[in-house]
């Protein structure tokens, strides 16, 4: 896969991993923090699969997707904020 494939792919991760958070918060605001802890760690065991996976393919792979990622979370964060 070409760096900038492995980029997409970090975004495209990153973009449902990020969106899945708001998830987790609706249902700590409804008090249901035991569905919120169960989401949370399928949420980091996902992640944590994911990034393993390209980490075995090298240091520059996993880079280049981690970049990606961090890309996604800045546009999620950034339209969160816009919508107040």
């Amino acid at each position: 896969m070409t760096f900038i494939g492995l980029a997409l792919a970090g975004f495209v991760f990153g973009l449902g991993y990020f969106h899945s958070l708001r998830g987790v918060v609706g249902l700590h605001v409804r008090g249901r923090a035991l569905k919120a802890i169960a989401l949370q760690l399928v949420r980091v065991v996902i992640a944590a699969a994911f990034f393993v996976m390209i980490a075995r393919a090298g240091f520059a792979p996993l880079l280049t997707s981690f970049l990606g990622f961090l890309a996604s979370r800045s546009i999620v964060l950034h339209r969160a904020k816009e919508r107040g």
